[in-house]
């Protein structure tokens, strides 16, 4: 602006000074209302609020998040800012996916602003439609967090581009709980080194027990509300039973085995 010899219109916007504060929001995150999370998508994923291009099933809102995770990339994901996030009571989170293959690994981890974070994974089991996965934080010491990052087919690797959908992450009961009400299950004991058990207020279908690769390593036919798991030929770790109901409902419970 010096030296000028004639008069201009200039325009300014948006002069910060020091670090921009990203803005956040509260849970639970929908994407309806103008509702706009703070996405900062990292390792090529890209993150968009669309039409939902299946509305129909467990999800027929109108707006939802498209991932796409690029090939070859195992820990793309995104991160977004959210108002403090407690889980002195409700400690178990639900999302609504859609995933063209089965089987895929999602991340969901939380983060304070010391830098403590925590994580739980859930494994997907349908394809081409939506589905409810949950994420149990009851084990969880540290109660507050501020930002919320989610991995789609986290720490696995594709020859190819793949797009993910995903929306309604819930602290709580999850939206529309009368058409898929989550089952009271107790897991015991957690760590274990030899067998689990699994009670459940519904009756179990089939057990799956897949590692962080989103990898089965062995399933187990119920047919009734207890189940004892074999785990002792398990290597050390973290591992995700994926519990299929016999009313068709499914959910996620992590357990260590040690």
């Amino acid at each position: 602006f010096i030296n000028r010899t004639a008069d201009d219109i200039i325009y300014f916007d948006n002069i910060t000074f020091g670090e921009t504060v990203p803005s956040t929001i509260a849970l639970p995150i929908t994407l309806e209302g103008g509702q706009a999370p703070n996405f900062s998508d990292f390792n090529g994923s890209s993150s968009l609020a669309i039409a939902n291009p299946d509305a129909s099933g467990a999800n027929t809102t109108a707006t939802v998040v498209q991932n796409t995770v690029p090939s070859n990339a195992a820990f793309a994901g995104v991160n977004f800012p959210v108002n403090n996030i407690d889980i002195t009571t409700d400690k178990v989170f639900s999302l609504s996916v859609w995933s063209p293959l089965p089987n895929i690994p999602v991340l969901l981890k939380l983060e304070n602003a010391s830098g403590v974070n925590t994580e739980r994974a859930a494994v997907t089991t349908t394809t081409n439609a939506w589905e409810t996965i949950s994420f149990d934080f009851t084990d969880e010491g540290q109660l507050t967090y501020q930002s919320v990052t989610i991995f789609m087919n986290f720490n696995m690797t594709d020859a190819a581009n793949q797009v993910y959908y995903w929306d309604n992450l819930v602290l709580g009961e999850p939206l529309g709980v009368l058409e898929n009400t989550l089952a009271n299950i107790k897991m015991y004991p957690n760590p274990a080194s030899s067998v689990v058990v699994l009670q459940a207020s519904q009756e179990i279908a089939t057990i799956q027990v897949m590692n962080l690769l989103g990898q089965r390593v062995t399933s187990v036919s119920v047919n009734n509300t207890t189940s004892t798991i074999n785990v002792s030929g398990l290597a050390a770790g973290t591992y995700i039973a994926n519990i299929l109901f016999s009313n068709g409902n499914t959910q996620n419970i992590n357990f260590i085995k040690k």
